[in-house]
């Protein structure tokens, strides 16, 4: 069984991906656009469309692209996100009957509208972006009330 435990730190966003347990069976990446001491395996890329927060994204949601040595599981966490104990027991069970499993997002509620309006308070992107894209997701049948999810 081959785990890949990835991260993106683009521009020096998050410079202290440290974990607290670290698997000997477990490969840990760190992928940046900038040069990062890390002791896990670094991966230098480039920015895409000179956007630090998308390409951060893009190597969350394709670790394909990213990992091509092929990995039975890959694990995304966000850069500020530390391992604290053996992560192989939750893999196993929690990944034994699905592709994805994701975590139920607390405080947001179950609205994307919501969402789109504490991100841009948050300033996490452009708002009209934002709200052209889940209107896309709504026109294409995506439920306006729906559970959320953390990425992280």
């Amino acid at each position: 069984m081959k785990i890949a435990v990835y991260t993106c730190v683009t521009d020096n966003y998050d410079t202290n991906w440290v974990h607290d347990f670290e698997h000997p069976d477990v490969d840990y990446f760190v992928f940046s656009n900038v040069d990062v001491q890390t002791k896990y395996n670094f991966r230098k890329i480039e920015l895409y469309n000179d956007d630090s927060t998308r390409t951060a994204r893009r190597v969350k949601i394709c670790p394909h692209e990213f990992l091509p040595e092929g990995y039975d599981y890959s694990i995304w966490l966000d850069g500020n996100i530390v391992i604290k104990q053996n992560i192989i027991p939750l893999v196993l069970d929690v990944l034994k009957d699905n592709d994805l499993c994701l975590l139920e997002h607390r405080g947001v509620g179950t609205s994307l509208d919501g969402e789109v309006k504490v991100c841009s308070k948050l300033k996490k992107d452009n708002k009209e972006i934002m709200e052209k894209q889940i209107n896309q997701y709504f026109n294409e049948g995506l439920p306006r009330k729906r559970k959320m999810f953390e990425t992280g």
